[in-house]
């Protein structure tokens, strides 16, 4: 199985590389404990899953990413702190969750109004309320997040004004200050996809009876699908640190994922798939068994990918040490070189999201690892065509 790679080079990019993988990724302020923000058998492929530029070598990608026009980049809404998580409601809203703060936002016509606020996480490191995403009907809201003991889900009943009722439909993630995971979608199948990080513990990642360094796939209740591979919530296992989770048109499900100290990843998740780590990182350590990244970036400092979305055929990474928006094509279960966008125009990107005409991404600059920018942090509408 073959991957595509990004190499940065030049003194920033190796020396970045040089640095401790897990304090190059986010820093780890004081804990919150009230909520309170912080201070300074085989695989098989599942149905469904069941700015600055590089141009891609690849013909037939490189047609797709000439032929798509990117329109000007416009702020939505300005003001935001720490968002994460994020959900387009209808062509004029989005739901925006706020790590550190544990609001709930809608955004619409350029103002963010809190909708609720969730209770009992912990705003540590890595760690505070995180992926959020709507049943197809939109009257639920799933959310993850960071208690003081572990990872959870939620769900909350949502009636387009508020959020009400919250319900714990999976807990007992394993915590860290770092490698929390964090993302939660709602697959073509309508069971829930969700990341998990190692937790800081890399052992746990080939455990496959553990939650830690996995994908999870549960029902809207909590229960366990009938055909999940390992009879519990593991989907597919052997992550790091998966913060981006996207179906593309053909029910396939992408992630994009930390890695350690050589390369970030972007796979196709497949049902019981191996993916390596900590045996294998990029390219490095595969083996039979193991399900090799379709994209890699080479060092970590070049990317170190969090949200990500597929529109007009493409994914969409937020880098947040890249500090720019990768596009990186797909055809079919192949995925192109990756292409940057707005190098350093926005500081750091995490979530991205499908929106309207276009997508959204979020900036991360409140998060304790740069300088704020005035106006920091935003959410960015771009149109496609």
């Amino acid at each position: 199985m073959t991957s595509r790679r990004m190499v940065l080079t030049g003194a920033l990019g190796l020396g970045l590389a040089a640095c401790s993988r897990q304090d190059a990724e986010e820093p780890a302020p004081p804990a919150s404990s009230s909520g309170a923000p912080a201070s300074s058998p085989a695989p098989t492929s599942p149905q469904p899953s069941t700015g600055d530029t590089s141009a891609p070598s690849n013909s037939s990608t490189a047609s797709r990413t000439t032929e798509l026009r990117i329109g000007e980049p416009q702020d939505l809404v300005t003001g935001l702190t720490t968002p994460w998580g994020l959900r387009s409601l209808d062509d004029d809203s989005l739901l925006v969750s706020e790590r550190d703060t544990g609001a709930i936002k809608i955004v619409r016509g350029g103002r963010a109004s809190q909708i609720g606020a969730v209770e009992g996480f912990r705003a540590q490191g890595e760690g505070g309320v995180l992926g959020i995403d709507l049943s197809p009907d939109t009257k639920v809201l799933y959310v993850y997040l960071s208690t003081g003991s572990d990872n959870r889900v939620l769900r909350y009943d949502f009636d387009g004004k508020r959020i009400s009722s919250p319900k714990v439909i999976l807990d007992g993630i394993p915590a860290a200050g770092f490698h929390n995971g964090g993302q939660v979608t709602v697959g073509p199948d309508e069971y829930l996809y969700i990341s998990t990080g190692d937790a800081s513990q890399r052992e746990q990642a080939q455990d496959t009876k553990s939650l830690a360094g996995k994908i999870l796939r549960i029902a809207p209740d909590g229960s366990v699908p009938e055909d999940n591979p390992f009879t519990n919530p593991v989907w597919s296992y052997g992550h790091r640190n998966v913060q981006g989770l996207a179906f593309d048109d053909g029910k396939r499900l992408w992630s994009v994922e930390f890695g350690d100290k050589s390369a970030d990843e972007v796979n196709l998740i497949v049902r019981a798939g191996n993916f390596g780590w900590p045996e294998a990182e990029g390219n490095t350590g595969q083996r039979d068994g193991f399900q090799a990244p379709k994209v890699t970036w080479e060092p970590t400092a070049s990317s170190s990918p969090s949200g990500c979305a597929v529109a007009a055929g493409q994914l969409w990474v937020g880098a947040l040490m890249g500090k720019c928006l990768f596009q990186v094509p797909l055809t079919g279960e192949q995925a192109g070189d990756p292409v940057s966008h707005f190098a350093d125009r926005y500081g750091r990107i995490r979530a991205v999201a499908a929106h309207a005409k276009g997508l959204v991404f979020s900036t991360s600059n409140t998060d304790g690892r740069t300088e704020p920018r005035e106006g920091d942090d935003r959410l960015v509408y771009l149109p496609l065509s």
